[in-house]
């Protein structure tokens, strides 16, 4: 008789516990904003980086183009300007030498378009760092934004766009 009273005093408890327990909201994480100026400082640091910070399988990819394009561009820029440095060498010494003037032409020629080359890749260079950092900080300011990008088929073939976005 007494190990049933203790088992229905036990019952009891487990139950008054569970009936009377506090139900607790839980409420869904929200993803931490991520810091506009935190990823344009990075991306201006060192290319992609902006987009590295902002996460994410797209960011990371755009991150990875955009270190690889800007790094290429430079990598040409320098290949070019030390072209130019050598250049400038064999033009100093046939102008001494008294070549002929269509060899101190050609290489004059070739000088202005390495040196056209370099400054094109220097220029482009700034225009995609200028572009990855500026949309890492874009990125990273709508990083909260939330939004839903579908083409549907409507009646008769018609094709449409919906897109769908919260605040």
């Amino acid at each position: 008789m007494l190990t049933f009273r203790v088992q229905i005093l036990a019952f009891l408890l487990c139950c008054s516990t569970s009936l009377f327990a506090q139900k607790n909201k839980v409420e869904p994480i929200q993803p931490k904003q991520k810091s506009g100026k935190a990823a344009l400082w990075r991306g201006i640091v060192f290319p992609g980086w902006g987009q590295f910070y902002n996460g994410g399988k797209w960011n990371n990819l755009k991150g990875l183009v955009a270190t690889t394009t800007e790094l290429t561009c430079l990598y040409y820029a320098f290949q070019r300007n030390d072209r130019l440095k050598d250049l400038k060498k064999r033009y100093a010494t046939a102008f001494k030498e008294s070549s002929t003037s269509s060899e101190t032409q050609s290489l004059a020629k070739d000088y202005e378009d390495l040196q056209h080359d370099r400054n094109t890749m220097l220029w482009l260079f700034s225009a995609i760092h200028i572009i990855s950092f500026g949309e890492a900080f874009v990125e990273a300011h709508l990083s909260n934004f939330e939004y839903n990008f579908q083409i549907k088929n409507f009646d008769n073939d018609v094709k449409g766009i919906s897109l769908n976005y919260e605040f």
